[in-house]
């Protein structure tokens, strides 16, 4: 089973706020939320740590805690005995996490952009896909875009030059001896957000969390 957290705060913390919520959190995560420069940013990843925090009491481990939280060599957050992800975008927080499945997920608010410039991230038939889709440009690119960041977190290696090398048009995906399972998470219309899993997933739960400051 694979549980999935959001958070859609109707309005943004300030920084006193920010500093009050995460008094208790080890230095190394206050560092990972006030490394962001603005306030918005900020305050998205402390949702994002918050629902990771929220969801290990309701294991009731005290194994599983933020305190045991260390780094990969790439950065990526773990905590031993769970596999966790986390994502933010405008207004959406939220983590996947799983006590038996390796995951990663990813979410973007569709927007327009110039997606000429992200061409070097995308196989020739990914790009062809993006550039045949006739209304929907925009939500192709940040599907496929989400797909990979996806699964790079699953992997846990960090935007690499090998993004570009995982084709993520099928929701079976082969790459570096691993297999991938691809899913896509209806949040909003207008977000496109994607779960990976090393593990075939037949129960996702998405549940949403209001926090009361």
């Amino acid at each position: 089973m694979v549980n999935i957290f959001l958070s859609a705060p109707n309005k943004q913390m300030t920084g006193e706020m920010i500093k009050e919520q995460m008094n208790s959190f080890p230095n190394h995560l206050k560092r990972s939320i006030i490394a962001y420069k603005n306030i918005q940013d900020q305050s998205a990843r402390l949702y994002g740590i918050l629902l990771l925090d929220d969801y290990l009491h309701t294991i009731n481990d005290p194994g599983l805690s933020l305190k045991n939280l260390t780094y990969n060599s790439f950065g990526k957050p773990e905590i031993s005995g769970i596999y966790f992800s986390i994502s933010h975008t405008e207004n959406i927080s939220l983590i996947a996490a799983s006590i038996t499945n390796n995951c990663g997920i990813d979410i973007e608010k569709i927007r327009s952009t110039d997606v000429s410039i992200y061409h070097d991230y995308f196989t020739k038939e990914e790009w062809n896909a993006i550039n045949n889709t006739t209304n929907e440009l925009y939500k192709t690119f940040y599907t496929l875009w989400t797909r990979k960041e996806a699964i790079i977190k699953t992997l846990g290696t960090g935007i690499t030059e090998a993004f570009k090398n995982i084709d993520v048009l099928d929701d079976i995906v082969f790459y570096n001896n691993q297999i991938f399972h691809l899913y896509s998470i209806d949040i909003h219309p207008d977000y496109c957000c994607s779960l990976a899993t090393t593990v075939i997933e037949n129960e996702i739960i998405v549940s949403k969390k209001v926090f009361n400051f």
